[in-house]
């Protein structure tokens, strides 16, 4: 309640920014301790087999946990229409749209590493 009007909840907006926030993080910190790896045309820095639960922490962050955010907050704000003194914040809504293609991106990184390591594993057991 802001002042008797009821406004939209910057929670949705905030579990997005904390998904994506802890996914750059674990981008970075797999990058940095990675070792050089051929995948298909690059070399690049992939993840050491122990840690391959970092990529799966940040896959169900970016995209999956964004995408839960992005459709509560639009369930919230459709249902806080019904009320006439609501307010809704359609610059949170566009936020989260952004957040979820930055975190498909962010994906992409994640799977690349979950992909090399269950690839490494099965070819040499």
């Amino acid at each position: 309640m802001n002042g008797g009007r009821d406004v939209a909840s910057p929670v949705p907006l905030l579990i997005g920014m904390l998904a994506v926030a802890l996914s750059i993080v674990i981008v970075i910190v797999t990058a940095v301790n990675g070792r050089a790896s051929s995948v298909w045309f690059l070399t690049l820095p992939i993840i050491e087999p122990g840690l391959w639960w970092l990529s799966l922490i940040g896959y169900v962050l970016t995209p999956l946990v964004v995408i839960v955010a992005f459709g509560l907050n639009r369930i919230w704000q459709r249902d806080g229409l019904r009320d006439r003194s609501f307010t809704p914040k359609p610059g949170y809504s566009l936020a989260l749209k952004w957040m979820v293609g930055a975190g498909f991106l962010l994906a992409l990184w994640h799977i690349v590493n979950l992909a090399t390591v269950v690839s490494d594993a099965w070819v040499n057991p």
